[in-house]
């Protein structure tokens, strides 16, 4: 494995939530839904983010 996983899933990379352009394309994506109408979003997992104020 060529980087760190969630729970060691190849489909869930493990992001560096303390780079300001990890935040800044979260958010991107999150505008993106939400201008697109979405009605909700799931967070199975917000207890593994460590930064804080994110």
């Amino acid at each position: 494995m060529g980087y760190a996983c969630w729970h060691n899933l190849l489909a869930l990379p493990q992001l560096n939530h303390d780079t300001p352009a990890v935040r800044a394309f979260l958010f991107k994506v999150a505008e993106y839904w939400l201008r697109k109408g979405i009605d909700g979003w799931r967070l199975d997992a917000p207890d593994c983010i460590q930064t804080p104020g994110f």
